[in-house]
């Protein structure tokens, strides 16, 4: 359970009040039935231990104009698992925050409402629903990924390779990333990704002389884009 990763990534990404600390996330198992789809599991659920806000990830490959519908969908199916029925009676009562994050990690530029307008026909009332935050990585060029700290942002990096009709100096690119891993940790996860979701661009052989590359160059021996980041945190 890579809690590290996941912190660094929210903290670069997002504007909270105080940086979250990979102590603080707790994970949550859980399964939505929306009336799109039943049973449908979203990609990652956690929870701010110590604060009642939950965070819901939602990875998106491609543009989805139906994000703030879903949105609401969520924050009611979360709501409905997770309040103290014992105690919403009571006025004290506060309920939880819930926080839907769209992680969209397609190359146009994320063009979809980030809520839904109701007509509005009383005076000062909030009549948008749905809201949402989206994490459009379309505006970060590789190069800025590749230098951030986080293994998410390398993992975008890779993910891209697999969307582009002309990919051109993957061995290049990749020796990038391998040059800015941080730690084995990080190092085993982007080599399993590479090794699972990018064979028809690059081999296993190919991907050893690479390594083999990098550690001369470093003087010592090292230790599915929406799975693999499940599978890391």
């Amino acid at each position: 359970m890579n809690k590290t990763a996941l912190a660094i990534f929210l903290n670069q990404e997002v504007k909270f009040k105080t940086n979250v600390e990979p102590e603080e996330i707790e994970y949550i198992n859980t399964r939505f039935v929306t009336s799109k789809q039943k049973g449908r599991e979203s990609d990652v659920i956690i929870k701010l231990k110590n604060h009642k806000v939950y965070i819901i990830i939602e990875h998106q490959s491609k543009i989805d104009y139906s994000m703030p519908y879903r949105t609401e969908e969520y924050t009611f199916e979360m709501l409905r698992q997770i309040v103290d029925k014992d105690k919403m009676e009571n006025k004290s009562y506060e309920y939880p925050s819930i926080i839907t994050i769209v992680l969209y990690t397609g190359l146009k530029r994320w063009n979809a409402k980030r809520t839904i307008e109701i007509k509005k026909c009383i005076k000062n009332f909030n009549n948008r629903i749905g809201k949402h935050i989206v994490l459009d990585m379309s505006y970060s060029s590789d190069n800025e990924l590749i230098n951030k700290d986080g293994t998410v942002d390398k993992l975008i990096v890779l993910d891209r390779l697999t969307k582009k009709k002309v990919v051109k100096d993957v061995n290049e690119l990749i020796i990038r990333i391998y040059k800015n891993i941080k730690n084995d940790e990080e190092r085993e996860i982007i080599e399993n990704y590479i090794r699972s979701t990018l064979s028809e661009l690059i081999t296993s052989e190919q991907l050893d002389e690479i390594i083999k590359k990098v550690n001369k160059e470093e003087g010592g021996e090292g230790s599915m884009l929406r799975q693999t980041i499940i599978e890391m945190i």
